[in-house]
């Protein structure tokens, strides 16, 4: 069975993210990854039509390390676009050759119809209830970084769409400039918000075969996500099951070795699994003789702490937050898993 593997770049005003998909005529479309660096590109555009250099440094630096996981993924194919974010910026060409140039990647700079077409055919795509939903009059808000979208639906057909400069990162830049210039700043935010009006919205009304499509997808999803981590799980506890003695795991992780926390928390780590991967591997070592608290330190740091995890969170928190994050999750795995194997007695029979 043929599989292509395509990944989809966008670079917006508040982040740089990328999907990659397998695709193949049997299993239809999956995600594979999904990456995102969170950067604030729309603050100096939207206020000078200017990007400063450093931004466009770290977007070639970034695009460096998308290229680097399509080539680890075989990506032989791939889109990169950008949308208002490069459609309000004065110099946006010398830009783009500038990221092609160092990076290899061609940028897209969607227009604004391209841009909410695209989108509106992902909803179509994903969502079965989309069509019965714009059969009668539908107003549809797409709130982006840089504008608002608003697109009015009636017969399913599109009647008429207005584009609106009030996207999210446009208002909070906003807002920070009327801070500086208003000493009661606070108070006006307080009284806008005690004086708006609620506003209540229509759910669209779903029959009972659309709940019961939706359901079925959602399990199906679900299931494709989780069955791999089991399989896996299932195969690592039958090999503990079937071929580590006893007397091994109980010499070195059982729930009277001091050492036995800390060494199950340190194999955690470099793991990569679902939750679901775990149990059967926690199941086969307190088969054999591991302490309780061990066993949980294990499943936490394969969760909580896993390498690729970290990662990927670098691309998007600093170097010394990162460390606070690990440092205080390991310490807390750890004394979790001292007590659980200390108090083992109130839980095993």
């Amino acid at each position: 069975m043929a599989v292509t593997t395509f990944a989809a770049i966008d670079i917006s005003s508040y982040e740089i993210s990328m999907k990659i998909f397998e695709f193949s005529r049997k299993g239809g479309f999956r995600t594979v990854d999904d990456i995102r660096y969170r950067l604030n590109l729309g603050v100096g555009v939207y206020s000078g039509g200017t990007m400063e250099v450093d931004k466009v440094d770290t977007i070639c630096e970034v695009l460096g390390d998308f290229k680097r996981i399509m080539a680890e993924y075989g990506v032989k194919e791939y889109r990169a676009c950008t949308t208002s974010v490069f459609r309000e910026m004065k110099n946006p060409i010398i830009i783009i050759e500038q990221i092609y140039r160092r990076t290899g990647i061609h940028v897209e700079v969607l227009s604004n119809a391209e841009q909410h077409f695209l989108g509106y055919k992902s909803i179509a795509a994903i969502e079965n209830g989309f069509k019965k939903m714009i059969q009668k009059g539908t107003a549809i808000l797409d709130v982006g970084g840089g504008n608002l979208q608003i697109s009015l639906f009636d017969k399913d057909a599109l009647v008429t769409t207005q584009s609106l400069k009030m996207g999210s990162v446009r208002i909070r830049q906003r807002l920070k400039e009327l801070e500086k210039t208003n000493t009661n700043y606070a108070q006006l935010v307080e009284e806008f918000i005690r004086k708006a009006g609620r506003i209540d919205l229509d759910s669209p009304e779903l029959s009972l075969s659309d709940r019961l499509e939706y359901a079925k997808d959602q399990v199906v999803a679900t299931v494709k996500k989780v069955a791999p981590y089991i399989f896996i799980g299932v195969g690592i506890g039958a090999l503990i099951h079937n071929f580590i003695p006893q007397s091994f795991v109980e010499t070195v992780l059982g729930g009277d070795k001091w050492y036995s926390v800390p060494l199950a928390t340190l194999v955690g780590v470099p793991m990569y699994a679902d939750i679901f991967g775990t149990i059967p591997v926690a199941e086969s070592l307190f088969a054999k003789g591991a302490g309780l608290g061990t066993i949980l330190s294990f499943m936490m740091a394969v969760t909580a702490l896993s390498l690729p995890s970290m990662i990927m969170l670098r691309k998007a928190v600093k170097p010394k937050l990162l460390a606070v994050f690990f440092s205080i999750v390991t310490v807390g795995i750890m004394l979790i898993g001292f007590l659980f194997n200390y108090f083992s007695f109130l839980f095993v029979v």
